[in-house]
């Protein structure tokens, strides 16, 4: 059976891993969509830069699978994290993923702490994603140290994909509302009785169980 690759020189990206890893977190996320145990969210990391993004994570909270898009990359950015990991920064993991029935993807990920990342790169984006989308189970293997294979089920893997696509349109300018009027008529802002906060609050961004569809 062919193995697929996936590995590309590893760029030093922005590690939004909700606070579990090493590296910037995401600063203020939101829960977009939750089909089965997958979970669609978009927001931005805390140097300002938009994300968009889908995860799970096991019954006892101490695995986690991450897919991310930050704006304007080219490709997919990918995450494995365990609260018990201990990873030297900068080491190289090999790795197998195995969507159903498909040829494997494999890749060398970048370990740091409790986390290893890897990148989907933008030509293999399409078929990673149809595979991710239409099949029932995905298992990640690791090919050195002893940990065993996390196996995942991808129950509502389609419509999760489908919403973090729709994330992705939008932080990329693609997916803009239409208006009925406009830009130099449109209706001035309508006033209210409070002051805007001068920061948000940044929400929960734990990867833990979430709230149904909420809009972007």
């Amino acid at each position: 059976m062919a193995v697929r690759s996936v590995t590309k020189p590893l760029l030093a990206g922005v590690c939004a891993v909700c606070g579990l890893g090493g590296g910037a977190a995401l600063a203020d996320t939101q829960t977009l969509f939750q089909a089965g145990p997958w979970s669609a969210f978009g927001g931005t990391s805390d140097d300002g830069t938009k994300v968009c993004g889908i995860d799970t994570q096991n019954a006892d909270s101490t695995k986690f699978f991450f897919i991310k898009y930050f704006q304007g990359s080219d490709e997919l950015e990918t995450d494995a994290v365990k609260t018990t990991w201990n990873i030297p920064d900068g080491a190289n993991v090999p790795l197998t993923l195995k969507l159903g029935a498909n040829s494997p993807w494999s890749a060398t990920g970048d370990g740091s702490g409790t986390e290893v990342t890897w990148f989907v790169p933008s030509d293999a984006v399409d078929d990673f994603q149809k595979e991710f989308e239409f099949s029932r189970a995905m298992v990640l293997s690791f090919d050195s140290g002893n940990e065993a294979p996390w196996r995942f089920d991808l129950s509502g893997s389609y419509e999760a994909f489908q919403a973090f696509y729709h994330c992705v349109a939008i932080i990329s300018g693609g997916d803009q509302p239409t208006q009925p009027y406009g830009q130099s008529t449109a209706p001035p802002a309508a006033t209210q009785p409070y002051a805007a906060p001068s920061s948000p609050t940044a929400p929960d961004t734990s990867p833990s169980v979430k709230p149904k569809y909420q809009s972007l």
